[in-house]
């Protein structure tokens, strides 16, 4: 996003741009995972969005919930498939 050169363009930079939109985007995360959907298929989707959108710092973290939920590197590795 060229348009924020200087800024922090993680998450929770962004969001100090839209203080307004903060608390009603930690409710809709917080939702998600803690909703009916399996943390692993969650992390699933943020990581190939990640993929697609070729963001190498959401490519890098992983859920701890997913972590927990048993999800494995070994199928990570073979989102991209």
């Amino acid at each position: 996003m060229s348009w924020l050169t200087g800024q922090s363009t993680d998450r929770a930079g962004l969001l100090t741009l839209r203080p307004e939109l903060a608390a009603s985007h930690d409710r809709l995360i917080a939702a998600l995972w803690s909703g009916p959907i399996s943390p692993s298929v969650l992390e699933l989707c943020r990581l190939r969005m990640a993929m697609l959108l070729r963001c190498a710092p959401a490519l890098a973290e992983r859920s701890r919930a997913a972590k927990a939920h048993g999800l494995a590197e070994e199928t990570i590795a073979r989102l991209a498939d």
